[in-house]
């Protein structure tokens, strides 16, 4: 199913009167007006891609991909053992075409597949300049992306990230001093 032709561009979300997603893993809010608009998304500490939605005066913090994957193609035939997916195991693609749902054993299977990158990734050495440096505690700080989001631009787990960002065994930059 992963022809352009056979989803729709938006789905509602018959559970969120006034929210909607879109095939692409965005969300849209129709709560204060009539227009719809895009909605911020940010990462949660394990990497998956949230949005807070609101309803009886309440914000819940909700899985994009869940969200996505039950609009378009429903809830999962065995909802306690399944989990949302993703294919290509970016966990920021949240596009109806990377997610299915699966077993916690298929999950494992793909975090298996995409491991080897990640491993390749760290018996490389990866290097960090004083521009990575600069640009990873400038992410952090004014855009406000999370430890794991940022780490994996760069190759580097989350725990190096918080040693960027806490400790000062790095460089200072010009900018810094």
């Amino acid at each position: 199913m992963s022809d352009d032709e056979e989803y729709p561009e938006f789905k509602d979300l018959e559970a969120w009167p006034g929210y909607r997603v879109g095939r692409d893993g965005s969300v849209w809010s129709s709560k204060k007006n009539d227009e719809w608009r895009k909605m911020t998304l940010s990462t949660n500490m394990s990497g998956h891609i949230i949005v807070g939605l609101t309803k009886d005066k309440k914000i819940f913090r909700l899985n994009v991909g869940v969200l996505v994957i039950t609009a378009f193609r429903g809830v999962a035939y065995h909802k306690n053992d399944y989990v949302c997916l993703h294919s290509n195991g970016l966990l920021e693609d949240c596009t109806i075409d990377n997610l299915m749902w699966g077993s916690l054993f298929d999950a494992q299977e793909i975090r298996e597949e995409h491991s080897l990158d990640r491993k390749t990734l760290k018996k490389s050495a990866i290097k960090l300049t004083a521009d990575d440096i600069l640009d990873i505690r400038l992410r952090y700080g004014r855009e406000r992306q999370s430890y794991f989001y940022i780490g994996r631009q760069y190759g580097i787990t989350a725990k190096q990230v918080v040693k960027i960002l806490k400790e000062n065994r790095f460089i200072r930059l010009p900018e810094e001093t």
